[in-house]
């Protein structure tokens, strides 16, 4: 039988493919909660996840069919079948340029995706893709070029925290979520205030320690929905036509235990940003 064909009777097989709140543990068995309890006024979704023993439990059905393991890696690619964390928050949120009160720029946490720690097993992960969904806007006036996405100065961003490893890591706290959502002036002021203390750091993107994710349309006050991917190669067709960054880097830095956060930005007197959803899902492979 052909790929083409195994894909089509995969598809059908894991067509109600599980979504399990929370992670797997090391035994592969145990599901446990996968972020820590978030501060009530922050209504963050747990993740869902595909989690590698699932991946893993699908190999081996395929494998029981008698297909050669080259042939299962390549069908299950094909299915687009990856291990999987999606984070998704919806809830009113607005800042404004002057609310950090440094500079008129203000930076404000708004979602975060946890990839899972590597297993004990040895198995390697790889990222493949990052879905992206923001759903905001702008002030909605004002602006040097009204209904374009440049220059706008009410915009997302992308960053990833990383646990930086040292010899006392009983030193090492959880991060402070109920501080980790305020208004900073920016991801550094952030880092400095909130990450560094709890033994976490924003990973560099050359002189940055942010990837621009999206703008918002100029002096349009309605929300406008975007959605799009970040991959190794770069970003979906089409989106930077739309205000979406080129994500040069982001998946290749990406590793497991990351975490990976959308930050809303506005800068400048006059600029806001209002956001009513966002999303991260993260594809990765398992071998």
């Amino acid at each position: 039988m052909s790929p083409t064909k195994w894909t089509s009777r995969f598809r059908r097989i894991i067509r109600a493919r599980p979504a399990v709140s929370g992670r797997v543990d090391q035994d592969n068995t145990t599901i446990t909660p996968d972020i820590a309890p978030i501060p009530s006024r922050v209504p963050l979704e747990k993740d869902t996840v595909i989690t590698s023993a699932h991946v893993r439990a699908v190999r081996g059905v395929l494998c029981a069919l008698g297909l050669p393991m080259e042939l299962v890696l390549i069908t299950m690619i094909l299915a687009d079948y990856y291990a999987t964390v999606r984070s998704r928050r919806t809830g009113y949120i607005r800042i404004d340029a002057h609310d950090a009160g440094v500079d008129v720029h203000a930076a404000r946490l708004y979602l975060i995706a946890t990839l899972p720690q590597e297993s004990s097993g040895g198995e390697l992960m790889k990222v493949v893709n990052v879905t992206w969904l923001v759903k905001g806007h702008d002030q909605g006036w004002g602006g040097e070029a009204p209904g374009m996405y440049s220059p706008a100065y009410s915009w997302y961003e992308a960053c990833i925290f990383r646990r930086v490893h040292s010899a006392e890591e009983k030193s090492q706290k959880d991060i402070n979520l109920e501080r980790l959502y305020r208004v900073y002036r920016d991801a550094q002021m952030m880092e400095r205030k909130v990450l560094a203390p709890a033994g976490w750091s924003l990973v560099r993107n050359g002189d940055s320690c942010v990837w621009r994710l999206q703008s918002n349309r100029i002096a349009k006050g309605e929300f406008e929905r975007h959605t799009f991917v970040w991959t190794a190669d770069g970003v979906s067709e089409g989106a930077e036509d739309h205000g979406a960054g080129a994500g040069e880097g982001f998946v290749k830095s990406l590793r497991a235990g990351d975490k990976v956060g959308i930050l809303m930005r506005a800068s400048y007197p006059g600029w806001s940003n209002s956001v009513n959803e966002a999303g991260i899902e993260i594809a990765y492979e398992v071998r």
